[in-house]
């Protein structure tokens, strides 16, 4: 089915029986604790709308948090080792054509820490997902949490490491600069408040969603024709 509607059809599907699911993709391997984490998180926030997925996935360096606690609360869904409830699956939609009406550009820019250079960036992205130049069901992901305003409970630690960067990758051939090695999270759980990480989440968009003018051209320039 292709890398959009594929994993999309196969969450849905799980979800049709279940309350929540932990998702792991075939070239993502866990640290142990990633489940133990997972799972906590998934009964703390059942219930709690301001919360629209778990992600065991982190790039962010320590002195980049603004807090020490276990975890952090983020706009955006790394989707390397995540974990969501059917309550936020029920908001994803595959087909984004109309997301402008649902979504307007200052209210993203608001969900993005207020850079105008990340909301132009996550437009252009979703203009390229309606236009099939990029087959993935990842940003659509992205852009339910941001319409819903609610945010990503995200380690604060790598609990996930993906395997899947060599030259016959689909979209990983190279290993980023950002990647982290995996940690064993401690438990007990030390939580945050539910509010955005302001400088965690400044820090991601410029490094690893390339969130900067001279990205910004790069990905307009890429795709121009």
């Amino acid at each position: 089915l292709g890398c959009g509607l594929g994993p999309s059809k196969a969450i849905s599907w799980a979800l049709t029986n279940e309350d929540s699911v932990i998702i792991l993709e075939d070239d993502v391997l866990p640290e142990p604790s990633f489940f133990l984490f997972c799972r906590e998180l998934l009964e703390r926030y059942r219930d709690d709308d301001r919360v629209f997925a778990i992600s065991g996935c982190n790039f962010v360096p320590q002195r980049y948090l603004s807090k020490r606690d276990s975890y952090r609360f983020t706009p955006i869904t790394h989707v390397w080792g995540w974990a969501v409830w059917k309550r936020s699956w029920e908001k994803y939609e595959f087909d984004i054509t109309d997301w402008r009406s649902a979504l307007t550009f200052s209210q993203l820019k608001s969900q993005l820490s207020g850079s105008w250079i990340a909301a132009i960036l996550w437009s252009k992205l979703f203009d390229l997902v309606v236009q099939h130049k990029i087959d993935t069901w990842d940003y659509q992901l992205a852009f339910a949490s941001l319409k819903s305003k609610s945010l990503i409970a995200t380690s604060n630690v790598n609990l996930t490491e993906n395997l899947g960067f060599d030259e016959r990758a689909t979209h990983t051939e190279r290993v980023p600069k950002y990647i982290r090695p995996t940690q064993h999270i401690d438990f007990p759980l030390s939580h945050p408040d539910v509010v955005l990480d302001k400088a965690a989440n400044i820090w991601t968009q410029k490094h690893v969603h390339g969130a900067s003018v001279f990205s910004g051209l790069t990905l307009l320039g890429k795709y121009a024709k």
